[in-house]
């Protein structure tokens, strides 16, 4: 059977830009969920914060969350590394 676009799957198998977008998309959000970890306990510790800013205090004390959080970033990179980075082309080797 011949590819065709209207197979389910075809853009992600033929096209290297799409693999790559999404492998950089994925890895970078490991990353900002690491970071995030990281940088926490040494940004200050607003008790009085509503909303978005509650999560600086939960991240920089709960060990459960910042745990959660690691493991998390460790499953994007894998998933990120194993469905979508670009494959290496063989060069056909002269005879």
């Amino acid at each position: 059977m011949q590819n065709s676009p209207r197979q389910p799957g075809y853009f992600l198998k033929e096209s290297v830009l799409v693999r790559r977008l999404l492998f950089l998309v994925i890895v970078s959000l490991a990353i900002g969920l690491a970071a995030a970890v990281a940088i926490s306990p040494l940004l200050p510790d607003d008790a009085a914060a509503e909303g978005w800013g509650r999560l600086v205090p939960l991240f920089a004390q709960d060990q459960a969350v910042r745990r959660t959080t690691l493991a998390s970033a460790a499953g994007l990179l894998a998933t990120a590394f194993v469905l979508f980075r670009p494959k290496k082309t063989v060069k056909p080797t002269p005879s």
